[in-house]
């Protein structure tokens, strides 16, 4: 994280570090991160993306119910717009 182009100006500005300037708890919470997504997690997250991008680029109702049931929504095909939350 030492690197400035690690992550986009916007990304270190949220951060409320200078780029390249991580303080120790921007370090900690990269960390946790890494351990997150490099353990068991890792498998499902990548195949949830990969649901969540190729139902973004079909942008069908099909595609976006199965999301839905993959994040644990209940969906029915009775209901009008069943691929949208209830407002």
């Amino acid at each position: 994280m030492s690197d400035p182009a690690c992550m986009s100006g916007t990304d270190w500005g949220g951060t409320g570090c200078a780029p390249g300037a991580p303080d120790d708890a921007l370090i900690e919470a990269a960390a946790t991160v890494d351990d997150l997504l490099g353990g068991p997690l890792f498998p499902s997250l990548a195949a949830l993306s990969r649901k969540i991008i190729e139902a973004d680029s079909r942008r069908t109702p099909a595609a976006w119910m199965n999301v839905k049931r993959l994040l644990g929504y209940e969906v029915s095909s009775d209901s009008p717009r069943p691929w949208r939350s209830a407002a």
